[in-house]
Order: C-alpha cells, then sequence, then structure tokens
C-alpha cells in the first residue's frame, strides 16, 4: 500500500510541476509620474468605502488588457524609480472611473511582499472581458515608473486599437479591385 501512495504522491508532484511550468508570464511597464490624481480607494477583497485619508489626490496609471484564457491569474507590481516607492494595484472588470473608483472594482492590495511590491494572487479572469489594472500611491507623493507582471495559463494582452477582420480586408480590396475596373472600363470607351 505505501509503494501505492508514494506513486500516487510522485505523480501529484509531476502534475504540480507541469501546471506550474506551464504558467506564462507577461511584463507591462508604466509610470504614475504626471498622471491624473484621484482619491483612491483602501485595499481589500473587494475594496470598500471610505476612501482613503491619505491618497486623496495621488497620481494613477491605468493598463487595460484582456485575457487569453480563463482561470486564475498573479499580479505582481515592482516599483522602480524612485527605488521601492511606496505603490498601490487596483483591479476593475469592464470600466474603470477615477471619479466613481468602487464601481467594478474586483481587488486592491498596497504591499504584498514589501513596500515597493504591490499586488495579488489567484484573481478568477474571463475571457472577453476588459480589465484595469491601476497603479497608484499610497500617498498623495509616492509616484513613479512600475513593472508589472501577470501571469496565469493563458497570456495577458492589450486589445489593439479595432483592427479589421481577414474578411472585412478582402472585401474591401474586392470593392477597390471592382473600382479599378469600373475606371478602366470607362476610359477605354
Amino acid at each position: 500500500m505505501s509503494t501505492r501512495l508514494s506513486r500516487i504522491a510522485v505523480a501529484a508532484v509531476a502534475v504540480s510541476m507541469l501546471s506550474a511550468s506551464s504558467l506564462t508570464a507577461q511584463v507591462f511597464t508604466g509610470t504614475t509620474v504626471g498622471g491624473p490624481t484621484w482619491n483612491r480607494p483602501v485595499g481589500g477583497n473587494p475594496p470598500a468605502p471610505p476612501l482613503s485619508g491619505v491618497g486623496t489626490n495621488v497620481a494613477y496609471d491605468v493598463l487595460q488588457f484582456r485575457v487569453t484564457l480563463a482561470g486564475a491569474y498573479s499580479f505582481t507590481n515592482q516599483a522602480l524609480v524612485p527605488n521601492n516607492w511606496d505603490n498601490y494595484l487596483f483591479l476593475y472588470s469592464g470600466s474603470f472611473n477615477a471619479a466613481d473608483p468602487f464601481a467594478n472594482i474586483i481587488i486592491g492590495n498596497d504591499d504584498l511582499v514589501t513596500i515597493g511590491v504591490s499586488g495579488f494572487n489567484n484573481v478568477a479572469l474571463q475571457i472577453d472581458t476588459d480589465y484595469f489594472a491601476v497603479t497608484s500611491g499610497f500617498a498623495n507623493s509616492n509616484q513613479g515608473s512600475y513593472e508589472l507582471t501577470i501571469s496565469g495559463q493563458g497570456q495577458a494582452f492589450v486589445p489593439s486599437a479595432s483592427v479589421p477582420e481577414p474578411t472585412s480586408m478582402a472585401l474591401l480590396f474586392l470593392g477597390l479591385g471592382g473600382l479599378g475596373v469600373a475606371s478602366r472600363r470607362r476610359r477605354l470607351r
């Protein structure tokens, strides 16, 4: 019996290692310096009123993204310059409006590991949904550049500005070709 349990344990570890190795991570950089300001919420899961008493007019930066697979994702936001500035990370679903900071909020966190590293783990995300990662400072004077790492089973990506589908492009070129033929016929008459 103990041999069988050992094999099951080894198999479980192998599956766990395979799952961990299949995680992908994307890194995004940005800065809050010179950004718009807001009265940020206090962190939590999900954050709820009141608004911060020290982050009343603090700069923020927004990253809009989507994911390729539904599942659990982790977020690590590392303060870069100035070194270990006190950053804060919030996640919104569907839309973000700084004037209504509790609408659509999923989670917020100040110090994931230590000052200068904010984030959260195992947040369930869906495909075909816009998410907004909002990097801010703890207090009004906290601002700087950052590196946000999003990791999970799928990839996080920034949706591009309306790119026409291949079918639409084919119809456009077909129409342009037709106009060219019609124009040539008129000139030959």
